[in-house]
């Protein structure tokens, strides 16, 4: 359809101001020709752009879903490691305390 439009819209004698000294109608029925033709030969080249970004931001959002994931696990091990941090500080002080073995056991558990 646009390619038969594309036709019209070349020729010289089809703008707006040479059409409308014939009729007003006639004018706006090829200023909206015009635009509709512009609109086309735009569509075509934004189009294909547009279909990319929706992939990238389907892929962003996928992505950011795995880093979430990832930083939660990533918390849940820093959390761990630390509880094993204060268990062993507290086994090396009780060892530099000097304390008899059965009382180590009974701070520990």
């Amino acid at each position: 359809m646009l390619k038969k439009i594309g036709t019209y819209v070349v020729q010289s004698d089809f703008q707006p101001d040479i059409v409308g000294r014939v009729s007003l109608a006639a004018k706006s029925l090829c200023m909206w020709v015009r635009a509709m033709e512009l609109y086309g030969r735009i569509y075509r080249v934004v189009e294909p752009k547009r279909q990319r970004l929706y992939a990238a931001e389907a892929t962003l959002n996928e992505k950011q879903a795995q880093l979430q994931e990832a930083m939660d696990k990533l918390a849940e091990v820093r959390s761990t490691c630390a509880g094993c941090a204060r268990c062993s500080d507290l086994v090396v002080s009780m060892c530099d305390s000097g304390a008899p073995p059965s009382n180590r056991r009974q701070g520990i558990f």
